[in-house]
């Protein structure tokens, strides 16, 4: 093993007899080792190449997507998004086909990797229901009272935006939770919620 990585990172993994580069080995140097531009351009000239290696390539460094041999990219890029999709950002615009980008929303791949075109407020409705989390990623446009108000509900503090506040919904959260108070603008704190602390021994907040 010793042997075939110092080949592999002083010359060539051509170099390397091809009795000696086992899946087994490949997929541990992969796992283990800094990946190089030559590395995986020799890997795709060799024999020994396969699904698995190019998704485990993808999946650790997705900038090497590039390098990636063609027959691999038309049949498994798809695969290769669900892997790692921060892939999708070295994937040329002209190859983000509506067949693939249709297979990532099956698939709930995050909103940030799905190009703007396709982004629409039944979209987003549906990421969020599917993950709050998503809503990160939600254009302001698309986020809905309602999802503001689940959020306050939820006590999600750290997805709600301070600007979506109006003073109907800093009424809500001070009445679903007293702690919205650390999170809500200042412009909005009045003397009937400080009043409601100051009664509670509410202090530390």
């Amino acid at each position: 093993t010793f042997v075939r990585k110092y080949i592999i990172k002083n010359f060539s993994l051509l170099r390397v007899p091809e009795l000696y580069l086992t899946e087994t080995f490949l997929k541990e140097y992969i796992t283990d080792e800094e990946l190089t531009d030559d590395f995986v351009k020799d890997l795709q000239c060799s024999t020994v190449n396969s699904v698995d290696l190019t998704k485990m390539i993808v999946k650790k460094e997705p900038k090497y997507y590039s390098l990636i041999d063609n027959k691999y990219k038309n049949k498994y890029t798809k695969d290769m998004i669900l892997e790692n999709p921060e892939v999708t950002r070295y994937i040329p615009k002209e190859k983000m086909t509506k067949d693939i980008v249709q297979y990532m929303i099956e698939h709930f791949v995050s909103l940030q990797y799905i190009p703007e075109e396709y982004i629409n407020k039944r979209l987003c409705k549906a990421y969020y229901n599917h993950d709050m989390n998503e809503i990160l990623y939600i254009p302001d446009k698309y986020v809905t009272r309602k999802m503001k108000k689940d959020l306050i509900d939820s006590f999600a503090h750290q997805y709600m935006n301070p600007e979506w506040f109006n003073r109907s919904l800093v009424k809500r959260a001070i009445d679903r939770n007293i702690q919205w108070v650390k999170y809500i603008p200042k412009k909005y704190i009045n003397k009937k919620i400080v009043d409601r602390i100051i009664t509670g021994n509410l202090f530390t907040l």
